[in-house]
């Protein structure tokens, strides 16, 4: 199979840590390029998703889990910020 790259969208490789009421999760998001991860919650997609997601715990004692990807619904953000400069 090979790529067609006219088709091709660039973008950024965010990393982010992301809270709901009940998780921590950090990972990657992608945004389009010279967009911030905080543009995500704007856009017209119900779900945030990201990569490389490692998924604690809050207030509980418990293992992180990592999975290669996560979805997050956006009524469940509470907080979401980059912790690192642009990858």
């Amino acid at each position: 199979m090979t790529l067609d790259k006219s088709s091709y969208v660039a973008k950024d490789k965010l990393r982010v840590k992301i809270e709901t009421q009940r998780e921590r999760v950090v990972g990657f998001v992608h945004v389009l390029y010279r967009h911030r991860a905080s543009d995500l919650l704007n856009d017209e997609s119900r779900f945030i998703p990201v990569t490389e997601a490692v998924i604690t715990p809050l207030g509980a004692e418990g293992p992180a889990n990592e999975v290669p990807f996560l979805a997050i619904n956006k009524d469940h953000v509470v907080t979401l910020f980059e912790i690192e400069a642009r990858a």
